[in-house]
Parts: structure tokens; C-alpha cells; sequence
């Protein structure tokens, strides 16, 4: 009874966000392993990707407490019914780590903005901010294990740095990759992960 009962779901909103937070590092940190010592397993199905995305939009939302317009879909994305091979699972934790990276370096009011596009046999899901960016030159150092970037205010990140290289290992074991793109500081960046698209109906 000692908490005022106007700040009560204020502060259950921060348990609950420092809680989710701690989860996914311990995830990423359990998923890296997996990855370093070749156990890490994918269980690819087909499924449709609006969906997924939808609830991990919703479900983020949730978690940013106070600020839940911080991560949105793109206007005018409509549900394209687009199917795609992917571990579902994986595709979370993809989508958490890129989402967490625009939020971290996305500058005093982080927006991150997903899309998505079909090219080919190729889906294309982008997450992109308008935050710091990064210099063209330096695009594959981005993906470096325990590699940190500096904020505005020149202090190094919190984090355990390995979000973007789980990201982008977790896409190729789904027989995909991951992207980034950035005209150079302070324009933002867009990360693309790429998965296959697939013709195949919803299993019954």
C-alpha cells in the first residue's frame, strides 16, 4: 500500500518492459551459442507474414511504455496475403533486434516504421529510422559481433552488441539475408531482411 495507486500501473508498465527486456538478452545470448556451435535449429514452414507482423507491431507497442507510436506499420500497408518460408520463431527475434537497434540509435524521438515489398520470389521486410545512420563504408562492420555504436552524445550503447549479427545469421539459416542501407549520419538506416516468398497455400 506504500505506492500511490495513480502511479501503480506506471511502474507494474516498467516491470513488465524491464522484464521483457531481460528476456530477449538472455534469448540472444542463448541464441548465439546455438549459433556458434552449429545447434542452433530453424523449423521452416510456410505461413502468411501479415499476421506475424501485425502482432509483433502490437505486441511492441504494448512494451513501450508511454510511447507505443514509437513503432508502427507503414501507412497505406494493406494485408497483401503474401506467404512466405521462415521460421516464425526466428522471424521474432529478427524483427526484435531491428526493431530495439532503431529505437537505441534512433535519436531524441525514435520512430521505426516497417514495410513490406515482393521482388521475384524474394519478401522483402524493411525496418527503418530516422535516427544517427552510419556511414556507407562502415555497412559490414555493422554486423561484427559485440560491435557498438557511439549516440549523439558520444557514450557507447547499451546492450550486449550482438543483435544485428544474430539478425542477420538467423536470415541465412532461413535461406535469406539482411540488408542495411544508410545515406550516411544522421539520415537514418534501413534494415531489409529478405525471405523467400512462397506460392503454397496455408496448411490445413
Amino acid at each position: 500500500g506504500r505506492v500511490p495507486e495513480g502511479d501503480r500501473d506506471h511502474l507494474l508498465a516498467l516491470g513488465l518492459k524491464s522484464s521483457h527486456d531481460l528476456e530477449h538478452r538472455i534469448e540472444n545470448v542463448l541464441i548465439a551459442g546455438g549459433l556458434k556451435t552449429g545447434r542452433q535449429k530453424t523449423h521452416i514452414t510456410t505461413f502468411a507474414l501479415d499476421p506475424v507482423l501485425n502482432a509483433f507491431v502490437d505486441h511492441r507497442r504494448r512494451t513501450l511504455t508511454g510511447r507505443p507510436d514509437d513503432v508502427r506499420m507503414a501507412e497505406g500497408e494493406a494485408d497483401s496475403g503474401l506467404m512466405i518460408r521462415a521460421d516464425s520463431d526466428l522471424l521474432r527475434v529478427v524483427l526484435e533486434n531491428l526493431v530495439d537497434n532503431g529505437l537505441k540509435y534512433g535519436g531524441d524521438e525514435p520512430l521505426v516504421e516497417l514495410s513490406v515489398k515482393r521482388e521475384d520470389d524474394t519478401v522483402h521486410i524493411a525496418v527503418r529510422d530516422w535516427g544517427i545512420g552510419f556511414e556507407p563504408s562502415t555497412r559490414g562492420a555493422l554486423f561484427s559481433p559485440y560491435r557498438r555504436e557511439l549516440g549523439r552524445t558520444g557514450g557507447v550503447q547499451h546492450g550486449t552488441g550482438l543483435g544485428l549479427s544474430i539478425a542477420r545469421n538467423l536470415c541465412r539459416k532461413m535461406k535469406g539475408d539482411l540488408r542495411a542501407h544508410s545515406d550516411g549520419p544522421d539520415t537514418g538506416a534501413t534494415f531489409t531482411i529478405l525471405l523467400p516468398h512462397s506460392s503454397e497455400g496455408l496448411a490445413s
